[in-house]
């Protein structure tokens, strides 16, 4: 396993906890949750072409962006991402927070992917 994979174990397993070390935190419409949208993913083929697409958004935003546990396995983070939505959305809050095992920094490429997936998961 490269250091990168060893970083994204470890990453994983700290975002995992029932109380992550960080968070971040985004306002959030429920009522702007494209539930359709949200339903289709179940499907594995659907859900990668999610992953794909919000991954490639990314990559097109943030050009300049190091490798790092993100690019290891962005589908992880994106089911992290859609958890913290339903996890809001079901509580009607107007704030989504994402869990994060390594800062809370808007600057965070965790982070700046989540921002991309809750655009995506939202009505346009």
């Amino acid at each position: 396993m490269d250091i990168t994979g060893l970083i994204y174990h470890s990453h994983i397993q700290q975002t995992s906890l029932p109380n992550p070390p960080f968070s971040y935190s985004l306002p959030f419409n429920h009522e702007l949750v494209n539930k359709e949208k949200y339903k289709s993913l179940k499907s594995d083929d659907n859900l990668d072409k999610f992953v794909k697409e919000c991954y490639t958004k990314f990559r097109e935003r943030n050009q300049n962006h190091r490798l790092g546990t993100l690019d290891y396995n962005p589908k992880t983070w994106t089911k992290f991402g859609l958890k913290s939505i339903v996890d809001a959305y079901k509580s009607k809050t107007d704030k989504i927070i994402f869990p994060n095992g390594c800062c809370s920094s808007e600057n965070c490429p965790i982070n700046k992917f989540y921002e991309i997936v809750i655009e995506e998961i939202c009505l346009e």
